[in-house]
């Protein structure tokens, strides 16, 4: 609405000036200049209050006749779900399914990190069982983190080389293993770091930098080595994506973003119906599961 006065006041201003200019004989050439000024303007204006308008209505642009239990886009486009029935497929946003992975002997699958179309993780977290998958979804190998000396993991995620990154949460270290279970890297014991205890709730690395969210504490940011970095105060953050210098994430109804290097967070709100089961959050869409079927729309 500020847009659209603006464009009004210039016009008026516009059209006053040009009756000074009559009024104290100036050219009529300068008069039409002004005038022909304004009328290009004033739509540029205009048009942007309109955008600024629908800013914060996330327009959906497609949907999917699935029922989800968990759903995510990755980075290709494509759509991710765990079914109810426990199987793991992959889609085309029009539809066309395009993998399909099912294994009942690890238990629920309670989550994808699909940050890596080339290499899905699988995560079976009553078991603490981890299942890497090819872009067909045929199995790479399986990890079993008890096995491996890790009984109390919650949280696990892709590295960008094909590792594992997770958090220990007996030692309170970030650690990246490789398929086989072998340590490459772990943090310092982060409740010494940060001097409270430490909960992570989602892991993500992006261009030599991991960051761990803890939803009391903020953004815990690591190197390529896992050696702690800093503390980005931060409340209610759980799940987030990084979209290029930013954190991205979902919370109360509305999507939030904040720089790297910023002390503030902006936000604005999205619509959620009465019937949505969940909304997730990718690097470019916000996706929400209904009952039977699936919503996305482009950041």
């Amino acid at each position: 609405m500020g847009s659209r006065r603006n464009a009004g006041l210039l016009i008026f201003l516009c059209i006053l000036s040009v009756s000074k200019m009559r009024f104290y004989g100036m050219p009529v050439f300068l008069h039409l200049r002004c005038f022909a000024a304004a009328c290009l303007i004033a739509p540029l204006l205009f048009t942007g209050a309109m955008q600024g308008q629908t800013a914060d209505s996330l327009p959906c642009s497609g949907e999917l006749p699935v029922a989800a239990r968990w759903a995510m886009v990755n980075v290709l486009d494509q759509v991710c779900v765990i079914r109810p029935d426990n199987a793991i497929e992959k889609y085309t946003l029009d539809g066309r399914l395009l993998a399909r992975y099912s294994d009942n002997r690890s238990g629920t699958a309670y989550a994808l990190d699909v940050s890596n179309p080339l290499k899905t993780l699988v995560w079976y977290a009553d078991f603490r069982m981890v299942v890497f998958l090819d872009r067909s979804f045929t199995p790479l190998g399986a990890l079993n983190l008890i096995q491996a000396g890790f009984p109390e993991v919650r949280t696990v995620a892709v590295a960008q080389d094909g590792q594992l990154w997770l958090y220990d949460e007996v030692r309170f270290r970030l650690v990246k293993l490789d398929a086989e279970g072998r340590l490459l890297y772990e943090s310092q014991p982060l409740n010494q770091m940060t001097g409270q205890r430490v909960a992570i709730a989602c892991i993500r690395e992006r261009d030599g930098r991991v960051w761990a969210s803890d939803p009391g504490l903020g953004w815990l940011e690591f190197d390529a080595y896992a050696q702690f970095q800093r503390l980005v105060p931060a409340e209610g953050v759980g799940e987030f994506e990084v979209q290029e210098d930013r954190w991205v994430w979902l919370r109360d109804g509305r999507l939030w973003q904040r720089p790297f290097r910023s002390f503030s967070a902006e936000s604005r709100p999205f619509h959620v119906s009465l019937s949505t089961h969940f909304a997730a959050l990718s690097a470019k869409w916000v996706l929400f599961a209904g009952p039977d079927r699936l919503r996305w729309c482009r950041l």
